[in-house]
């Protein structure tokens, strides 16, 4: 068989294995609308301490959404073992990168209760997939021959791997259930010590010993009796650059993951902004990240203000300035009983 008919065969073989792909699920503008939202997350909680909360919010309602479209569409048997494994890797980053947030920022039991609830939520949905949806979804036939079928990639230790392969998949189950586990456990005494101080009628702070809370308060003492800027880097390292570091390594982890599997199992339509339904999660992202940049390059509420606000709160006042104002005050109480005052 001559060269230019092998080639011929692979090409018919491809054109048959392609995927239509779902554009308001996992089109370009959904992909770059969870990529910017992962970047602006970062970004507030780096420098926008006081407003990552809100900004938080957006990210967690988009997250819930695409994850029960994707179950409803994987339990009716609606789309491609493919596009539900890039989906997932989607959600995966989103939901990494409000919990990298929240680990930094909040000490308080609640909100990691809740954030750790959602990576749970992930997680669990992940193991469902491999024990009983991957099972759900169809195989594309290759072409007209009975008995024969697409193959199926995914994204594994930096190559290829069959998405069908049973290793594989008894491997993805060992990984999800212990991760499950492991996060729900978390959940549990996250929530746990939120409802005790609930109970107790007491202020939900949480003590930072599960979190880097502890040590980013012991830098910031260290950096407020010092007054060194060592040691103001030192809390820069531990809150920003942390921050921005580890959402740097989930983005170049999983993006190429994503763009890698659709690029290997030919899905089609996913690379242009031709619907409304990811035209939409796309703009008001854009407009997000551009109030986020903004924020920060005034500095309003950002990172120089909010160190200025929890430096006064914590630094106590000065001695000589309490006494000078008790002084002042004891004059004043004395002025009244003067001759000639009323």
């Amino acid at each position: 068989m001559s060269n230019s008919t092998t080639i011929a065969i692979s090409a018919a073989s491809e054109a048959a294995c392609t995927i239509a792909g779902n554009p308001d699920l996992l089109g370009l503008g959904i992909r770059l609308t969870i990529y910017l939202q992962t970047i602006t997350t970062a970004l507030s909680a780096a420098f926008l301490d006081l407003q990552n909360d809100y900004l938080q919010s957006s990210g967690v309602t988009f997250f819930i959404a695409t994850l029960a479209i994707l179950i409803r569409e994987v339990s009716n048997n609606s789309i491609r073992a493919p596009e539900a494994s890039c989906v997932f890797w989607l959600l995966v980053l989103l939901v990494l990168s409000l919990e990298n947030a929240s680990r930094v920022r909040s000490r308080a039991y609640g909100r990691q209760a809740f954030r750790q609830a959602l990576l749970t939520t992930a997680v669990i949905y992940g193991a469902w997939f491999w024990f009983v949806g991957v099972n759900r979804l169809d195989r594309q036939a290759k072409g007209d021959k009975e008995g024969e079928f697409c193959e199926e990639w995914a994204f594994g230790v930096a190559k290829k791997q069959d998405l069908r392969d049973q290793n594989y998949i008894k491997g993805q189950k060992v990984v999800y259930v212990m991760a499950s586990i492991s996060y729900g456990c978390y959940v549990c005494w996250y929530g746990y010590q939120s409802l005790l101080a609930l109970i107790n009628g007491e202020k939900d702070e949480g003590d930072g010993s599960n979190t880097l809370a502890a040590l980013i308060k012991s830098a910031k003492e260290w950096a407020d009796e010092t007054g060194s800027l060592l040691a103001k880097f030192a809390v820069f390292i531990l809150t920003s650059g942390f921050i921005l570091f580890v959402n740097g390594i989930f983005l170049s982890s999983i993006v190429p993951a994503v763009e890698l599997q659709i690029q290997w199992n030919h899905i089609q339509g996913l690379q242009s902004l031709d619907s409304v339904g990811q035209l939409t999660p796309l703009i008001l992202s854009v407009g997000m990240l551009l109030h986020v940049l903004y924020s920060i390059l005034r500095d309003k509420d950002g990172f120089k203000e909010d160190w200025e606000k929890e430096s006064a709160e914590e630094i106590p006042e000065c001695p000589r300035k309490i006494k000078q104002a008790e002084q002042h005050e004891l004059l004043e109480r004395d002025s009244r009983y003067l001759p000639g005052q009323d």
